[in-house]
């Protein structure tokens, strides 16, 4: 407390506040008043500083006392910081004897402190020490290299006044000495390895009772910095005594346990170079030789981690390699497609491999050079079986495909298109989307297109007889490989014309049509087997890619042909004026060169397309022609008297034989004479309605109202202009009057 006080009053003092005068030792400056003179304060300010001088030093010394009889030498420093220097040097303070007492017992204390902790550093290293030797007596070698370690740690300066240095090196290194011999003994005594001409036999140290663990004795080889060596000489060792000679006879391995010792460790007796088993793969003998690599992982190598790489090199990469060389020579494109076993042979492989990296041999980083190399093989022969698919369509495509020497093929039969297309027309079957997917009929096909179905045909039917689960898939991927193949090869090769030359668009398309039609038939025919092998959604998107490759060369060539019609028919009043002679010549010219175009086309195409085929895409153009025509005659504001004359014999131009100059050449497959082709004009004029419209738009240009309503009415226009398109016709050709809005309405409210 009165240390407290003290320095209380010096922070008080400096700081100028109220003091306790009376306390202090100064009455007469506590009876000072206000009126006091200045002599007195000063008496009053001598008096208190005299007190406080006697007071501080009092407190002081007994602080100083105090503090340098229990080692608390701080205060006194921290008193001085705080301003009681002085009292140091004052007449009669024994403050400097003090400070030099105090610093003279706080020097011995540190130097008791000091020797105090070297000699429990001493006593801490001998403990080590004894405790060392007595865990390397125990045979706790991983615990005696970690008390080795912890010398280390504790031994330093400092110990020389107990003992010599070089004593405890000496101490140090004769123990590290002993520990390094004594587990480089355990190591190389293991296993023991007993062979002979037909086998071996393979037992743990363990069994005879030596209390070293496998486990611990590697990782004291890695405390001891003997790690590599010794693993370098272990590998050696299981790699001459065990697995070359069982790996020799790999093909007649056979591994049997023997009974366990006390302490667990057990032995294998294995015998190699008997008789082979049934299965050439070996899949017995190689469960048989995990056996002998998971005892001997267990055992030699302590299922340690630091020792792990060591261990698949030595005992494991090896019967890798065996098998590798006995399944690349076991393993052929012959008895691949023959053998269904493999894929038993893989999950087998993997479940072992899932073994061996669940007692921690194989790593996730090791892969599974067992099952991947397998996988690597398999995959090859099916990629070979599958590139020879390709190289084939390859071939036929890039030899031979458009270059006019391969000969056509007839597929199907013309009764077949006869009935499809009646039934288009009767409305039994639904119009098509796209290609039709399965339709029969007459089809006109290259012999190399005919070669590639052929081929897809071969493959699914190769992948259905396949015993083989792993070659299948790839077998049906091959189907589906040619198929794109086809979709692009052809049309890069034959890119020019293909853009231009009707002939070659006409018959890629029949091709294409055909392989896609033998797709479908074949994924329909195959839905079990594509479906187990996962391509059946493969195959399906493929006969829609062809389908759209065949659609876009196809419509790419209607498109050009419509275009130029259209350029040739629309604009510039083709139709006005036509009354006068070289607007009549010029008008008829129009129509007879579109005409001639469409007859080329025409003649072009039906020699080549199916009938349902050459309806679609020659209808196409011949509507975009007469749709044109159409349009220009009936968009003018008012039809002449000398026009409506003129017209009916311009339009006859095109309309005038009817379609039978685009029928004249048969189509592909269709017999002779009449009645084969009679179907196929009202296919082509569903196709084409303008046509139609044409013809029924000529004779009404010499018709009077009376006759056109009379017609109208009694149904004899065919059918092709609606009502409102008739009196569009007659609001262009007749003049308003009463009469006009009498048969508009007519027709109209008939209609």
């Amino acid at each position: 407390n009165d240390l407290t006080f003290a320095r209380k009053r010096a922070q008080s003092l400096r700081m100028g506040a109220e003091l306790d005068l009376e306390r202090l030792g100064a009455p007469r400056a506590a009876g000072l008043g206000m009126n006091a003179t200045e002599t007195e304060v000063q008496i009053a300010r001598k008096e208190v500083q005299e007190a406080r001088e006697a007071k501080d030093q009092i407190l002081l010394g007994q602080a100083a006392a105090l503090c340098s009889s229990t080692g608390r030498g701080e205060e006194v420093d921290s008193l001085l910081r705080l301003g009681f220097g002085h009292l140091e040097r004052a007449p009669g303070s024994n403050l400097s004897a003090l400070l030099d007492q105090y610093r003279s017992n706080s020097r011995d204390l540190s130097l008791a402190r000091d020797e105090a902790h070297t000699v429990q550093r001493m006593a801490d290293w001998w403990s080590n020490h004894a405790l060392c030797k007595a865990r390397r007596e125990r045979g706790e070698y991983a615990e005696a290299v970690r008390a080795l370690a912890d010398l280390e740690v504790t031994w330093g300066d400092g110990l020389e006044k107990f003992g010599d240095r070089e004593t405890f090196e000496e101490e140090h290194g004769l123990l590290r000495t002993a520990l390094t011999e004594e587990v480089r003994g355990h190591v190389r005594a293991l296993l023991e390895f007993e062979t002979n001409p037909s086998g071996g036999s393979v037992a743990a140290a363990s069994d005879k009772g030596d209390g070293a663990s496998p486990r611990d004795l590697w990782s004291a080889c890695e405390n001891l910095g003997i790690l590599p060596e010794e693993l370098e000489r272990a590998k050696a060792s299981v790699s001459a005594s065990v697995v070359a000679p069982a790996l020799a006879g790999l093909a007649g391995l056979r591994v049997s346990v023997e009974g366990p010792g006390e302490s667990g460790g057990g032995g294998l007796r294995w015998e190699a170079g008997g008789p082979a088993g049934d299965d050439p793969l070996l899949l017995p003998q190689i469960r048989s030789y995990a056996a002998l690599a998971c005892f001997l992982w267990d055992n030699v190598f302590g299922a340690c981690d630091v020792c792990a790489a060591a261990a698949v090199e030595a005992v494991w990469l090896p019967v890798v390699a065996a098998a590798r060389a006995t399944w690349d020579a076991a393993i052929t494109a012959e008895s691949f497609r023959e053998a269904g076993e493999y894929a038993g042979l893989l999950e087998a492989l993997r479940s072992l491999e899932a073994d061996l990296a669940g007692r921690g041999l194989l790593r996730p980083g090791d892969g599974c050079p067992l099952s991947g190399h397998l996988c690597e093989r398999l995959d090859s022969l099916c990629e070979g079986a599958k590139r020879g698919y390709l190289a084939e369509a390859r071939g036929l495509i890039a030899g031979r495909y458009g270059r006019g020497d391969g000969g056509v093929v007839l597929v199907g039969s013309w009764e077949d298109s006869a009935a499809v297309a009646a039934g288009l027309l009767g409305g039994s079957q639904p119009e098509p989307v796209g290609l039709p997917a399965a339709r029969g009929g007459a089809l006109l096909v290259s012999s190399v297109a005919a070669e590639v179905a052929s081929l897809l045909e071969r493959a699914m039917e190769d992948a259905g007889s396949c015993a083989n689960p792993v070659l299948a898939p790839k077998l049906v991927e091959a189907v589906s490989d040619v198929s794109l193949l086809w979709a692009h090869l052809p049309a890069l090769l034959l890119r020019k014309e293909l853009c231009s030359a009707a002939h070659h668009v006409a018959s890629y398309f029949n091709d294409t049509t055909h392989v896609v039609w033998t797709v479908a038939r074949l994924a329909c025919r195959q839905h079990g087997l594509a479906r187990r092998c996962g391509k059946a959604a493969e195959l399906a998107a493929q006969a829609g890619r062809l389908s759209g490759a065949a659609l876009s060369h196809m419509e790419g060539q209607v498109a050009g042909r419509a275009e130029e019609l259209e350029l040739l028919l629309r604009g510039g009043g083709i139709f006005r004026g036509t009354h006068k002679a070289n607007r009549d010549a010029r008008a008829r010219e129009a129509l007879s060169d579109a005409k001639g175009k469409l007859t080329r086309l025409a003649g072009t195409w039906k020699s080549v397309l199916q009938p349902e085929h050459f309806a679609r895409f020659f209808g196409a153009v011949l509507e975009a022609a007469c749709a044109s025509v159409y349009d220009e005659v009936t968009s003018a504001d008012d039809i002449s008297v000398a026009e409506t004359e003129a017209l009916p014999g311009i339009l006859l131009v095109l309309v005038g034989d009817g379609l039978g100059p685009f029928l004249d050449r048969r189509s592909p497959g269709q017999p002779e004479g009449p009645r084969f082709g009679d179907f196929l004009a009202p296919l082509l004029l569903e196709r084409a309605p303008s046509f139609r419209k044409l013809a029924e738009l000529v004779p009404m240009f010499t018709m009077g109202l009376q006759e056109i309503e009379e017609e109208w009415r009694a149904g004899r226009f065919g059918g092709a202009l609606t009502a409102d398109e008739v009196c569009h016709f007659i609001a262009k050709v007749f003049e308003e009057s009463p009469l006009r809005r009498e048969k508009v309405g007519a027709i109209l409210g008939r209609g």
